[in-house]
């Protein structure tokens, strides 16, 4: 297998034979916190040490050594969901893209070929590859199953009696490869002739929503049925009885499955939020095998063909862990996957060493080294919940809040430990969160703005005069705390709103603003002359208002991707502010005001930014939070990133 410990290479789009062919782009790691969403983990047959994994935005890894190291291995920036290694040759990887299709390596993932002639559905959820001949893949998709026979150079529609189409599992039997399930949204279909005919297989299976399916190797009779809160079904005769198997799964939503390769009673099932279970008698009884497990979220299981005790699961946020002991303990394997989806970045306003970073499926880390290395801290944080936002008490750095789609919880010890605020925010879908002082808070949700007068103990909503609800930025006057700006997503009556009274009141201020109704994102103001203010929009780039909203005009020259996900103004020159570009623009600056923008990207290609943070200490060293590969820090103003 072909694991290069460095690789340097310009991203260059080349059109061959097979279609397009996509080399190694430059391998840039960050600073971490390593980990990610693990979509899709395989493991290879003629190589048990060699594994490969495709992420939701960080790309495919692929490790030589049993996932002790692993090596970005390219197409990044995309929602990769399934993967297949040839059982015959582990350099040859087909990875699907929740979008794009198939990809093609056959080379250890240095060069992927886009193998998608006559693919006409290109959101792949699952592969699977005929273990008796290995030019012959399917491709489970929104539409059904399709085959290719020739190693994806063609693709056929095989869904003939597929009466539900919508495929998220496909499972051939490893005795006779011609007989095929597909787990599907209306149940399991099986195919004894390659597909070319399916019927439904679902007598005893009350839940007809399968997410993942898993033959027993040494009796291929025995499938495993994991479901969408209807847990985990087995059939011992083919399909063509099903039995539910739950005794101790405590959550029936079974996204993986796996087998063990010598004893088909050993089943591993992950589940979404309650971590791995074990099966020793075919899932008569399932016991929990969590023990270093930090992150419950299990997208993927992969077991080899031998060494059956060794297991590896990919996580929703944390990565990949392993176990080598059947399930009894569980160690992070994530040296060099960096596929972090990052939120935000808040830096510790007493100790600039430290740094905390969010991020989406409810992982939270912090680093009191600048990044040298990074530690979960999400103890008392409900597992499986996406965080968007961390902001600290500047009174009191020991006291945090994080955000998210649950609502609001609260740390007074650093982060050791957290605790829910929500009493009284009645819609708790929280995307920003801004401090007046250490009693007076302000979230920004899709039922609009809420305060609290007591660090967050009670809420209740000050929106009088919004036309709008769908609040997504919100900055608060340094030198004012009663005055605050609103930035909201709404297509009809959104905007920017200010409010002079503390929420009391709010009043359109969006004169001048392209597209007025949708999507500001984020605000912030010149401390040192609050009525400069600049809000940045999703399509329409910068706008700045030097008279406190009364009329904005745009700042944009120089600003060539316009997609602003996020503003960051140097505490020591608030002149020069950073602007975080999603859809991968990357990192753009101005040192004037906005007068003209840099694109500052020299390590940041194909990135999607969705924080910056300046240290307020060295203007110099900024933070660049990244939707999918982690956090990168610039030493010199953004000029070049590590």
């Amino acid at each position: 297998m072909k694991v290069a410990a460095s690789i340097r290479m310009s991203f260059i789009l080349v059109i061959s034979s097979l279609g397009l062919m996509y080399p190694l782009a430059e391998a840039m790691a960050g600073i971490g916190p390593f980990g990610g969403r693990i979509n899709s983990l395989a493991r290879a047959s003629n190589d048990p040490l060699t594994l490969y994994a495709a992420t939701a935005g960080g790309g495919v890894f692929a490790s030589a050594d049993g996932g002790q190291n692993w090596v970005e291995k390219g197409l990044t920036a995309r929602n990769l969901r399934s993967l297949a290694i040839d059982p015959t040759d582990s350099n040859t990887v087909y990875v699907g893209d929740g979008g794009g299709g198939v990809f093609r390596s056959t080379d250890g993932g240095d060069t992927w070929f886009e193998v998608n002639n006559g693919l006409t559905n290109r959101d792949v959820r699952t592969l699977s590859i005929d273990p008796a001949a290995s030019n012959t893949v399917y491709a489970g998709t929104a539409a059904g199953v399709f085959k290719t026979s020739n190693s994806g150079s063609q693709w056929v529609a095989v869904n003939n009696g597929l009466t539900n189409r919508d495929v998220r599992s496909l499972s051939l039997d490893p005795a006779i490869s011609n007989t095929v399930y597909a787990g599907t949204g209306g149940g399991v279909f099986k195919s004894l002739n390659g597909g070319s005919l399916w019927a439904p297989m679902n007598t005893g299976l009350t839940n007809l929503n399968v997410q993942s399916l898993a033959i027993g190797p040494a009796a291929s009779n025995t499938v495993y049925a994991g479901t969408f809160f209807g847990g985990v079904f087995k059939s011992l005769n083919g399909g063509s009885q099903w039995t539910a198997v739950n005794t101790g799964l405590i959550n029936g939503f079974v996204q993986s499955l796996a087998v063990d390769p010598a004893d088909s009673n050993t089943v591993y099932a992950g589940t979404a939020g309650s971590g791995v279970f074990k099966s020793l008698n075919g899932g008569s009884l399932w016991d929990e095998v969590n023990t270093g497990l930090i992150n419950r979220d299990i997208r993927s299981l992969a077991i080899g063909p031998a060494a059956s005790n060794t297991l590896y699961a990919g996580t929703n946020v944390s990565g990949v862990f392993k176990t080598s002991n059947g399930g009894d303990q569980w160690a992070d394997l994530n040296t060099g996957l960096n596929a972090q989806r990052i939120f935000t970045l808040a830096i510790n306003p007493a100790d600039f060493n430290i740094l905390y970073a969010v991020s989406d499926g409810g992982g939270m880390y912090k680093t009191v080294d600048r990044g040298s290395t990074w530690a979960a801290v999400a103890n008392g944080l409900l597992n499986n919940v996406t965080l968007r936002r961390l902001v600290f008490d500047p009174a009191d750095p020991n006291t945090l809040f994080v955000i998210g789609p649950s609502g609001i919880s609260k740390s007074i010890n650093g982060g050791t430990q957290w605790f829910d605020i929500n009493s009284g925010l009645t819609n708790r879908d929280t995307w920003i969160l801004v401090i007046a002082d250490s009693n007076t808070l302000y979230a920004g949700t899709n039922g609009g703005v809420y305060k609290t007068t007591n660090g967050g103990f009670e809420w209740f909503a000050v929106n009088r005069g919004l036309t709008g609800r769908l609040a997504r930025g919100l900055a608060i006057d340094p030198t004012n705390p009663n005055t605050l700006y609103v930035g909201l997503e709404d297509n009809i009556g959104g905007g920017v709103f200010k409010s002079t009274n503390g929420g009391g009141q709010w009043v359109r201020m969006s004169t001048g603003l392209t597209n007025p109704n949708f999507i500001f994102l984020t605000l912030v103001i010149d401390p040192t002359n609050p009525n400069t203010v600049y809000v940045g929009h999703l399509f329409e780039g910068v706008f700045k208002s030097t008279n406190g909203g009364g009329q904005w005009f745009p700042v944009n020259n120089g600003l060539t991707r316009r997609n602003v996900r996020s503003l960051a103004m140097d505490p020591n020159n608030p002149n020069t502010v950073y602007a975080g570009i999603d859809f991968g623009g990357g990192v753009f600056k101005t040192v004037n005001g906005g007068a003209q923008w840099v694109e500052m990207n020299n390590g940041l290609t194909f990135r999607d930014v969705w924080g910056v943070a300046v240290d307020p200490n060295d203007s110099n060293t900024v933070y660049a939070a990244t939707f999918g590969k982690g956090v990168f820090v610039s030493y010199d103003g953004g000029q070049t990133w590590n």
